[in-house]
């Protein structure tokens, strides 16, 4: 099997495996958490559809749907890491300094330090994302400018 028909059938089960999650969600909606939301809940497959449209059009090279294939995977990524980081219930989290794979110190800090320390992270990471987005977009707004 080439790499090409390979990643096909990766992309295809991908795109199984996440309508199957999002029919059973939508089918029997008692088995996800009451806490989580079924919009964010179903964000999940449409992460799963997403790589899987991805990875079937890398392989048929069209460059548009590579980039809406993407864009669609890193905004359901983003979005999931977001809502956890924001809108989640419960959250912990150990800090350990380690040398070689070896723990010298190890601490499990309370929720709202977890919380907050995720926060910052993610706001520090918003922000190199929003720069490149930024750059991108002002890079094709020249190439246009420029012309042929």
């Amino acid at each position: 099997m080439d790499s090409d028909s390979a990643a096909i059938a990766m992309g295809i089960v991908s795109i199984a495996a996440g309508l199957v999650l999002a029919y059973w969600m939508l089918a029997f909606p008692e088995g996800i958490n009451p806490a989580y939301p079924l919009a964010t809940a179903l964000l999940a497959p449409l992460v799963f559809v997403s790589g899987g449209l991805l990875a079937c059009a890398a392989v048929s090279g069209r460059r548009t749907l590579v980039d809406i294939a993407f864009g669609s995977l890193a905004l359901g990524l983003l979005a999931l890491v977001h809502w956890g980081a924001f809108s989640s219930g419960a959250i912990e989290c150990r800090e350990t300094v380690s040398l070689f794979g070896i723990a010298l110190l190890e601490r499990y800090p309370s929720e709202a330090e977890c919380r907050s320390s995720l926060r910052r992270l993610l706001e520090g990471f918003d922000v190199v994302v929003s720069i490149a987005l930024a750059a991108i977009a002002w890079r094709k707004a020249a190439r246009r400018r420029r012309g042929p």
